[in-house]
């Protein structure tokens, strides 16, 4: 049973690798567009006007080029909106937060801020991301926002799991569920923030395996930080399915041996 729970953990490992680098990408280039986006808005020479041409402009660009955003919105420092651009077929988007205009005040993280995800009325899942914008000087000229849409983390996640039972949720750096797929599933995810908390005792870095309670089962979990970005991935898989593997694996040694006696035994008297 050890040796087939770590051949669980290898397989888990393998797979969170996998949703690590999808996750990373897509993210990174939301960032790298805010970036741009932001630092448009920071060039505060240009005139008002064809400042926010230009946001407009580079807005379309940017959601030709990655569909998975399907809105960017730019704020000036009273937080008033100056720009605002959808994907096309994208009229019943959840609506933006407000902009987190005193978090960017108060702290010089230049990285992306997550917010808390919405859902559309068709239960299409979305994630408010948001990157401050500061001049030369470090002061805070407004915010750009953009809308991830999770489909595509689904399709993705549907199309890599190894087993029907394995889970897959992405939380933020202190235990906040972002996502979990699959989206159906009725297991009640666990307290992701304590179990953070206590790896944080026990361990330097936030990329370890643990078990937990998941719904009605105990889970085998990997827990990797993604590089670069405040976003833990989490995928995880019934205990009961590894052992349900080994037990499959053993019955399969079991009739492998028994119908090599009769020719063994076949054998010797020939």
């Amino acid at each position: 049973w050890v040796r087939q729970q770590r051949i669980q953990e290898i397989e888990l490992t393998s797979l969170a690798r996998a949703q690590n680098e999808h996750v990373s990408h897509t993210f990174n280039q939301a960032s790298s567009a805010l970036n741009e986006m932001a630092a448009l808005l920071a060039f505060s020479t240009v005139d008002a006007r064809q400042q926010a041409r230009r946001l407009h402009e580079q807005a379309t660009e940017h959601l030709l080029r990655t569909p998975q955003l399907r809105l960017f919105a730019a704020y000036n420092t009273a937080g008033a909106e100056l720009v605002s651009v959808r994907q096309n077929g994208s009229a019943r988007l959840p609506a933006l937060p407000p902009p987190s205009l005193a978090y960017w005040r108060q702290n010089s993280d230049s990285r992306i801020f997550i917010h808390p995800p919405n859902v559309d009325s068709d239960g299409h899942w979305f994630i408010p991301i948001e990157q401050g914008a500061r001049d030369a000087q470090g002061q805070v000229l407004g915010s750009v926002f953009t809308l991830l849409a999770t489909d595509d983390f689904s399709g993705f996640f549907r199309e890599t799991q190894l087993t029907p039972q394995d889970r897959f949720s992405l939380l933020s750096l202190n235990g906040q569920l972002l996502l979990h797929f699959p989206v159906e599933a009725n297991d009640a995810p666990p307290d992701f923030a304590s179990l953070l908390i206590q790896a944080s005792r026990d361990r330097n870095a936030v990329s370890f395996e643990t078990t937990y309670q998941f719904g009605d089962s105990r889970h085998i979990g990997v827990f990797r930080l993604l590089r670069d970005l405040p976003l833990i991935a989490v995928v995880s898989r019934p205990t009961d399915a590894a052992r349900a593997g080994f037990l499959a694996m053993k019955q399969r040694l079991v009739w492998g041996v028994t119908a090599l006696v009769p020719a063994l035994t076949a054998w010797a008297i020939y």
